[in-house]
């Protein structure tokens, strides 16, 4: 990666707007951990979710985006529906139906930008991790467990060059105005793949950056 870098002409445009530095970073240090795992993969249905049409625009900040239909990372497919999502905003909950056993839950997702961009990026600020939702698995016996939706750890804006180490690039085009536009994975790995899963509850929870959690897609991993 240094050498490409630094021996590249136009390293600047191609590094940095398109290379994804953390996901290759690591790859790099889980090379020889042994991967090989029999699952299958089940696309959840959205649909009944949806409430932002990307080409429309999100909120003020983008439009003019479009996603194929279909989004494959590492073999897991997603699927977009309707070129749509779900955006989480203060007082909004959904409750997706799951009703399945399965050992991970694959994320595609993203937020809306924070309130300022400079703040966003200063070395001081960019330490902090505020929780911007969370997603509570909710089970048949009536247990549950919650997975924070935690800015720069497993969740990051759609205009972001960086990724998190806890989420990776697993789409990127750009809007209307040629804005780096990306989509991210992440994935959960299910502590209890015994129980069945009766559904998930989405919520936004308040943050000084005023990011909103907005989610495309969601496979489950069987």
């Amino acid at each position: 990666m240094d050498v490409n870098y630094f021996w590249n002409p136009e390293s600047k445009e191609i590094y940095f707007d398109q290379y994804d530095w953390s996901s290759k970073v690591k790859d790099f240090l889980e090379m020889g951990v042994d991967k090989i795992e029999k699952i299958s993969f089940e696309p959840i249905d959205l649909s009944k979710y949806l409430n932002i049409n990307l080409e429309k625009g999100i909120l003020e900040e983008t439009k003019g985006v479009v996603l194929p239909e279909k989004i494959s990372f590492q073999k897991i497919p997603f699927i977009i529906q309707k070129n749509s999502g779900v955006i989480l905003r203060p007082g909004n909950e959904i409750s997706i139906e799951i009703d399945k056993k399965c050992k991970y839950l694959y994320f595609l997702h993203l937020s809306t930008l924070p309130m300022s961009i400079d703040a966003y990026y200063s070395p001081i600020i960019s330490l902090k991790k505020p929780k911007i939702g969370n997603y509570k698995i909710i089970y048949k016996d009536g247990t549950s467990v919650d997975i924070p939706i935690i800015n720069r750890l497993n969740i990051i804006h759609w205009n972001s060059r960086f990724s998190p180490y806890f989420c990776r690039v697993a789409y990127q085009t750009k809007d209307i105005d040629r804005n780096l536009f990306r989509v991210f994975f992440y994935k959960f790995k299910n502590p209890y793949p015994e129980k069945k899963i009766d559904k998930i509850e989405i919520a936004y929870i308040e943050n000084e950056e005023k990011s909103l959690p907005i989610i495309l897609g969601l496979t489950a991993g069987l």
